[in-house]
């Protein structure tokens, strides 16, 4: 295509720069530009087994397990799913009443309640 004057192209694909557009045609070709100029993801150290890792995600702490865990790292993984599992499940079994002692019924949504009954002040 033939530009006029100071016409551009887009840094990112062929497109011409178009009115107050001075860099990339599109919100997608900057976001495009952005991913492949960025620094690669600084290198991490696992909380579980201490072994140097580069974070797929930003707030990831331990190593992938699909990619790269060792034995040991994956074993403590699966040690650390499962002890939040029955925090969780022991949550669930302490719905005894705190005044009289009954077991009270929980649909599993919101903070379990302490009484079984409203408190009248």
């Amino acid at each position: 295509m033939i530009g006029f004057g100071n016409t551009r192209e887009c840094e990112e694909c062929p497109e011409w720069l178009t009115g107050r557009q001075t860099r990339f045609c599109s919100r997608a070709c900057q976001m495009r530009s952005r991913r492949r100029n960025a620094p690669p993801p600084a290198e991490k150290v696992c909380r579980l087994c201490g072994a140097n890792f580069r974070p797929r995600r930003g707030k990831q702490t331990y190593c992938d397990y699909d990619e790269g865990a060792s034995a040991e790292c994956a074993e403590l993984q699966n040690a650390e799913h499962e002890a939040q599992f029955d925090a969780r499940n022991a949550r669930e079994d302490d719905l005894w009443c705190a005044q009289c002692g009954e077991w009270m019924e929980w649909s599993g949504r919101g903070r379990p309640p302490k009484f079984c009954a409203p408190q009248s002040l």
